[in-house]
């Protein structure tokens, strides 16, 4: 079976976390420390994956990143408090029927 497991890159990890494994029920598989802080992590949950990098630690694992600007590469509307919570409850809906625990 093929799979395709997004990197998705953000100035920090630990603020995603909970949605992840609170919300969606996903398990941290892999993590690497940057520092203080985490610097890259790898979330399961049965057959999706999904993995989550600091930007600081892509440009030490690629030094020549470190001109190209990786902030802003993707756009999206704001949203309010309530739209999020929302949202993150359909996508919970939509997990747990997907991926029964």
């Amino acid at each position: 079976m093929q799979s395709l497991t997004p990197n998705v890159i953000v100035e920090a990890i630990e603020p995603v976390l909970p949605f992840w494994v609170d919300r969606l029920g996903f398990t941290v598989t892999a993590k690497v420390n940057e520092g203080d802080r985490l610097g890259f992590v790898i979330l399961t949950h049965g057959p999706a994956e999904v993995m989550y990098q600091t930007l600081e630690s892509v440009r030490n694992d690629v030094p020549e990143l470190v001109d190209i600007p990786l902030r802003g590469m993707t756009r999206s509307a704001p949203a309010s408090a309530s739209s999020m919570a929302s949202s993150s409850s359909r996508v919970a809906t939509l997990t747990n029927s997907a991926f029964p625990r």
